[in-house]
C-alpha cells in the first residue's frame, strides 16, 4: 500500500522548486559582467590628415548655447551608429533632462547612448539646436569651446557642412575624459556629439538641479580617435540639416 506524502512535505517541495524558478528568473536577467562583453580591436588612432588644425585666437569656453527640445529620435539614431560601428560593444540609448543651473531658464534635454566593452561603460551625448551666420563663421566663433587652446581640427564636406574635432580634455572629479565633436550645416543646425569615459550610473542630480560627477568611470574613452569621427560622420548623414520651423 502506497503512503500519502505528508503535506508539508508538499508544501516544502512546492517552496524549494518556487524559490529555483524564482533565483533563475533573476540570473536570467542579470546583466552580463564586464568581462563577458567584447573586447575593442586595436586602437587606429588619430582621425587623419584630412582634419586640419585651425589657427585661430584662442578664447577658452567661447561658445553658443544650444536648445534641444524634448526627447526624440536623435539618441536612438545615434544609437544605431555607434552599435555599427562598435559591434563588439553592448549599446542602449536614453535621455536625460538638465535643468538650468540658475532655476530661472528652461532646461534642455540631453540624448546619451552608453557603451559597454571589456574595459567598462562609456557614453556619447549629442545637443542639437539651430544657430546664425556660416557654418565656418560659427566654427571659428567655437574653436575654443571645450576650454582649450590646444587648436580643434576641421573637416569641411562637400555640401559646405563643417565638423569640428576638439582634442580629448581631461578633467576632475575622476579622472573624466571627453572628446567633442561640433557640426554646422549650411542650413543652420548645429549639433554636438561628445564622447566619455563615464555613464549614466555616474552621475546624481534631479530634475531641479544640473547632475554632477558622483563616481569614477572606465580608465580610456570607448573609442579611439578615427572611430570616433566615424560615428560622427554617419551620424550626420541620418539627421535634420535644416533649422525647425517652430
Amino acid at each position: 500500500m502506497a503512503h500519502l506524502a505528508k503535506p508539508w512535505r508538499i508544501a516544502l517541495l512546492l517552496g524549494v522548486i518556487a524559490s529555483l524558478f524564482g533565483l533563475g528568473l533573476y540570473l536570467s536577467r542579470t546583466p552580463r559582467p564586464l568581462d563577458q562583453l567584447g573586447t575593442a580591436p586595436a586602437d587606429r588612432e588619430s582621425a587623419g590628415p584630412e582634419w586640419v588644425a585651425q589657427q585661430v585666437p584662442c578664447t577658452p569656453g567661447r561658445g553658443g548655447e544650444f536648445s534641444t527640445r524634448g526627447p526624440d529620435e536623435q539618441g536612438l539614431g545615434l544609437a544605431k551608429v555607434v552599435a555599427g560601428i562598435a559591434g563588439w560593444a553592448k549599446v542602449e540609448p536614453g535621455y536625460s533632462f538638465i535643468a538650468a543651473s540658475d532655476g530661472t531658464t528652461e532646461g534642455y534635454y540631453e540624448f546619451t547612448v552608453d557603451i559597454s566593452d571589456s574595459a567598462g561603460t562609456g557614453q556619447f551625448r549629442v545637443l542639437r539646436g539651430p544657430f546664425e551666420g556660416t557654418p565656418v563663421a560659427m566654427a571659428d566663433f567655437e574653436a575654443n569651446a571645450t576650454g582649450d587652446c590646444t587648436p580643434a581640427r576641421r573637416l569641411i564636406r562637400p555640401d559646405g557642412t563643417v565638423l569640428q574635432l576638439y582634442p580629448v580634455h581631461s578633467s576632475e572629479p575622476f579622472a573624466s575624459s571627453t572628446q567633442t565633436m561640433r557640426v554646422y550645416t549650411p542650413e543652420g543646425m548645429r549639433y554636438e556629439v561628445e564622447m566619455r569615459n563615464f555613464d549614466r550610473s555616474g552621475f546624481i542630480g534631479t530634475t531641479t538641479r544640473k547632475y554632477t560627477r558622483s563616481g569614477p568611470g572606465r580608465e580610456s574613452l570607448p573609442l579611439d580617435e578615427r572611430r570616433f569621427t566615424e560615428v560622427v560622420l554617419a551620424f550626420v548623414q541620418a539627421v535634420p540639416h535644416t533649422r525647425p520651423t517652430s
